[in-house]
């Protein structure tokens, strides 16, 4: 799991801040569930991927969104 998680760095150190704020508190959900023992490493896993998805889903709908 934790080679995994080292596998977004690079997309962690650049790009976007919220990106990177969103795709870190899914990380950190995660970890905590995992950690603490409330769910399943799968399920904190597949949770996580759902919280980055949704982050990347946010960051390419932003592109179309007038300020």
């Amino acid at each position: 799991m934790i080679l995994a998680l080292a596998l977004l760095l690079p997309g962690l150190l650049g790009g976007c801040p919220e990106f990177r704020n969103s795709t870190v508190d899914a990380i950190d959900a995660a970890t905590r569930d995992f950690i603490f023992g409330t769910t399943e490493p799968l399920d904190a896993v597949g949770t996580a991927g759902v919280g980055i998805m949704n982050a990347a889903l946010d960051l390419f709908f932003d592109q179309f969104r007038t300020e």
